[in-house]
Order: C-alpha cells, then sequence, then structure tokens
C-alpha cells in the first residue's frame, strides 16, 4: 500500500472519531430537537445503572428505552443484550461526560485493535485495516465495540500462537464472559491444537468473571439477563431490528420474506456446515496461523445476531491468514477478495442510502457475501495444506 493510501486511511479514521466524538455530544439533549442518539448512549445508560446498583433494569427494553429517550431523540431500537460483565465495564464510563467517554472508549479500543493487528500482520498490516475500514468506520461513529472484540481475539490467538496457553486462554476467558458468541473461534483453536492449559485457563476465567459480575451485580441480574434475550429474539423474530445492518443468513432470509422460524432453522444448518468445513480444513494446515484466522473467520457465521461493526474481527482473522492466501491466491484473485472484505463491511451503508432512494426496501445481503467469502478462502487454504493432521504448536514454529 502508498504511503499516501495510508495517510489518508489514518486521516479518516481520526475524522470519523472525531466526529463520533462530536455526535455523541450534540445527539444529548431535550428530543425532537437533537438528532438521534447511538449505540452508546444506550453503553453509558447501562453504566448508570450498574452504578446505582441498577444493572438488572439494563436487561428491560422498555425501562432501558425511557433512559435513552431521556438522553436525546430516540428512534430505534436499543436494547442491551450483553452479559453483566460487560454492563459492570460500562460503569466507569459513566462517571465522564459523554463526549470524554466516548473519546476513551472508541480511541483506546481502537488503539488495541491497531497494535494487536500490527503484531499479527507484520507487513500485512495495511491490507488487513483496509480490507475493515468500512467496518471500522462504523465502529467508530456509533461507538460500538467491534475493536474491543477483534483486539482481545486477536491477543488471545497471538499468545496461542507463541506457546502462551495460560494467557492466551484467559485473554479468551474475558472476551468468552463479554461477549462469547464472538469468542467461540477461540476454544475450537485450542481444542483442535489440543492446548489444554488454554482450554482449562479459558473456562475458568469466564465463569470466574461470570460469577463475579453476577455477585456483584445482585441477586436479580442472572434472571432479568435470560428475560431480556428472550425479549431480543422476540424483536428479531418480529423484525424490529434493522435487518439492513445484520450480517447472516438468518437477516438475509427474513428480509427477503421468510418466515423468522425457518431463516433460524436454515441459518443453524448453515453454520453447522460451515463449522464443519473449517474443522476440515484446519486438520490439514500446515501453517499454524492460518488455522487461527480460519476459525476466527467461521465464528463470524455461527451467530444471527451479527451487525456490521462486528466484522472488524475480520481484520484479525485477515491478518492470520494473509500470508498463507498470498501463496495460494494470485494477485488479482487476492484483491477481489479484500474488495469483498471491505464491501461487506460497507453493505449496511449501502443498504441506508438505497433505502432513503427507495423507501419501503428491505435487504440484508451481507450474510451470503460472507459466506461465500469464508468457503474461497477454506477452499483456497486447502491448496496450501498437506493432507496429514497438524502436530501441536511448537517453539519452531514460525509466528507473526
Amino acid at each position: 500500500m502508498s504511503r499516501t493510501l495510508r495517510v489518508v486511511l489514518v486521516g479518516v479514521l481520526a475524522l470519523q472519531l472525531a466526529f463520533g466524538t462530536l455526535a455523541a455530544v450534540t445527539a444529548v439533549g431535550a428530543a425532537p430537537d437533537r438528532p438521534e442518539i447511538v449505540d452508546f448512549h444506550a453503553f453509558v445508560a447501562v453504566g448508570r445503572l450498574a452504578l446505582e446498583g441498577r444493572l438488572a433494569e439494563a436487561y428491560d427494553a422498555t425501562r432501558l428505552a425511557d433512559i435513552e429517550r431521556a438522553m436525546g431523540n430516540h428512534a430505534v431500537v436499543l436494547p442491551f443484550n450483553y452479559p453483566p460483565v460487560f454492563g459492570l465495564l460500562l460503569a466507569p464510563l459513566a462517571l465522564l461526560p459523554v463526549g470524554a467517554a466516548f473519546a476513551l472508549f472508541a480511541g483506546a479500543t481502537l488503539a488495541l485493535f491497531v497494535a494487536v493487528l500490527r503484531r499479527l500482520a507484520g507487513p500485512w498490516v495495511w491490507t488487513a485495516l483496509l480490507a475493515v475500514a468500512p467496518a471500522a468506520l462504523i465502529d467508530l461513529r456509533i461507538g460500538q465495540n467491534g475493536f474491543l472484540t477483534a483486539g482481545l481475539a486477536g491477543l488471545s490467538a497471538l499468545l496461542a500462537l507463541r506457546r502462551r496457553g495460560a494467557a492466551a486462554g484467559l485473554t479468551a476467558g474475558v472476551l468468552l464472559a463479554l461477549k462469547p458468541h464472538l469468542a467461540l473461534g477461540l476454544p475450537l483453536l485450542f481444542l483442535l491444537r489440543r492446548d489444554w492449559r488454554a482450554l482449562a485457563a479459558a473456562a475458568v476465567a469466564a465463569a470466574l468473571l461470570t460469577a463475579a459480575s453476577l455477585t456483584a451485580s445482585g441477586p436479580g441480574t442472572l434472571p432479568a439477563f435470560l428475560a431480556g434475550l428472550g425479549q431480543s429474539g422476540g424483536f428479531m423474530a418480529a423484525g424490529r431490528f434493522p435487518l439492513h445492518r445484520m450480517v447472516s443468513v438468518d437477516a438475509f432470509l427474513m428480509a427477503a420474506g421468510v418466515s423468522a422460524a425457518l431463516a433460524l432453522l436454515v441459518h443453524g444448518v448453515v453454520a453447522c456446515g460451515a463449522l464443519a468445513l473449517a474443522a476440515a480444513t484446519v486438520a490439514r494446515l500446515r501453517d499454524p496461523a492460518a488455522a487461527a484466522g480460519l476459525l476466527l473467520a467461521v465464528t463470524l457465521l455461527l451467530s444471527p445476531y451479527l451487525y456490521d461493526y462486528d466484522l472488524v474481527l475480520l481484520g484479525v482473522a485477515l491478518a492470520l491468514m494473509l500470508p498463507a492466501l498470498a501463496r495460494v491466491l494470485p494477485g488479482r484473485k487476492l484483491d477481489a477478495l479484500l474488495v469483498g472484505c471491505a464491501f461487506t463491511g460497507g453493505l449496511g451503508l449501502l443498504a441506508m442510502l438505497l433505502m432513503g432512494v427507495l423507501p419501503g426496501t428491505r435487504m440484508s445481503l451481507g450474510g451470503p457475501v460472507l459466506l461465500v467469502g469464508f468457503v474461497l478462502v477454506a477452499t483456497a487454504l486447502r491448496r496450501d495444506a498437506r493432507a496429514v493432521p497438524v502436530p501441536p504448536l511448537s517453539p519452531a514454529v514460525p509466528v507473526p
């Protein structure tokens, strides 16, 4: 990548962080005279409830909507579906002015993501960052947690590749406690590589963090969390979430008019097939970094509840796979793959533009595009493999 393009990319990310901070500040106030609040305002509201010892109320979508409405113009459904650990993590942010909290959260998690990406990708870092730039810009625009998820996942994979099983497991355990549906690739990595220390550390860390958060937040939090998941499932089945921003086979089918039950069933079948393909491919790979990247990539196909900002995790998966992909894909095919990744991350924004031009349009194309890309990558990596089982990682294995 040319120096000019690098400078432009960094500048765009910095400007988006500044604009996101400004949007977070200007949205607060009496509605309807203010812009719509963004996802980060929901995080602030949850943090305030956690500080007051009322975290259980955050899982009541109606109660949380009342709080969000008092903060500013509230026109979309912004429920809180994360485990209690994440709610307690947000509590310190509620002590700050909303603009400072936004800048701190978005800036710190972006720095974590970029630092991990640099260690994983080496000379490919700018390529990986450019491939997920649209998803990164969305994350910075609304103050979501895509950078945090990707940073923790990448750090865990990096530690695993360096034979630091306990540290890798602890990091994976933190992510499992915060956002379990996007952490499943890490236990799979530990299992397929027979890294029992990492697997045990991840399970213990996730269990202890969850138990500590439930103890700290009070006895009513767990029932409220479970009830909130059921309520959000009802919202999803009723089509109340922005399907055009979602990146899953389930969302694609629902946007196409398929019933919620059938869409979820098909999604489950596709997810199982993707898992089987990933496991079969990893069993043949000679490159442990590529194997780790493929398992992080398949994680994005498992949950029906996946948004465009979550595709920042794809940057970490690409960082691990790019050296292997460069060996088996001619330049133009690799370029097309990277363009496809960027296109998938920007489909939500494209859909919003089309909906503005063609009111009533329903579309959610990210899931199928992501699935096709995953199959193509897995197929390409199999050409870079030998048909022998991969032994456990050893210190002699080169790592990024």
